[in-house]
């Protein structure tokens, strides 16, 4: 019973696994707001299922010209369990080429997303820090902000790292140096101590009033 269940396991991971590979490697340039679990799903099934199938495309044209290194797939749909004991060799031969050309396609896919020449569409479920941040911010620049909490204290100092929560006070902003700080009752901005060796400063989006 339980290889029966690693097997079955093992077979879903191998083959939703090219779907979720293109989805991380997509959201490093484009990242999107957080998606329900059904969507989220959807998109990965989807993109594996292309993969997948363009994969098993190459393979059928491979074995025109090499037809006895890849199992005859007539003879794997009539005998079954039969025809995989009797070709194990080119069985396995083809499993691993067929994961190596899903993830070969999810990687090319991704990469051609993220190429700077292909235009940007309007995306839905983007969020305005990524595209202030990142999608718009001029080639060769670094993205300075100041943020203003709601007691009216201000933090200002170079984006790090953001998250990409639909939600504003479902996301956190991390500043680097260098860092400025102005409690609610200051006049103006002032370094934050050079002594105390500041170098991060997280700032949960519930507290941010503007950016």
């Amino acid at each position: 019973m339980f290889p029966d269940s690693f097997a079955a396991v093992l077979g879903f991971l191998f083959v939703i696994a090219p779907g979720l590979v293109f989805d991380r490697l997509r959201s490093h340039q484009r990242p999107t707001a957080e998606r329900s679990g059904f969507r989220e799903t959807a998109d990965v099934a989807l993109a594996s299922l292309l993969c997948a199938v363009g994969a098993i495309a190459v393979l059928w044209l491979a074995r025109i010209f090499i037809p006895r290194a890849l199992p005859g797939p007539e003879s794997w749909l009539t005998q079954g369990s039969a025809y995989l004991h009797d070709h194990f060799r080119e069985t396995v031969t083809f499993f691993i080429a067929w994961a190596a050309l899903a993830f070969g396609i999810a990687w090319l896919a991704a990469r051609m997303m993220q190429s700077p020449g292909v235009p940007a569409e309007i995306q839905p479920n983007t969020t305005g820090w990524f595209e202030v941040f990142r999608r718009l911010r001029p080639s060769g620049t670094s993205a300075v902000v100041l943020v203003q909490l709601e007691d009216k204290s201000e933090f200002v100092g170079e984006v790090i790292y953001y998250d990409v929560a639909d939600a504003t006070d479902d996301r956190e902003i991390t500043l680097g140096p260098p860092l400025w700080h102005r409690a609610p009752n200051d006049g103006q901005l002032k370094p934050l101590p050079h002594a105390d060796d500041w170098q991060r400063v997280v700032i949960p989006g519930s507290r941010i009033q503007s950016v």
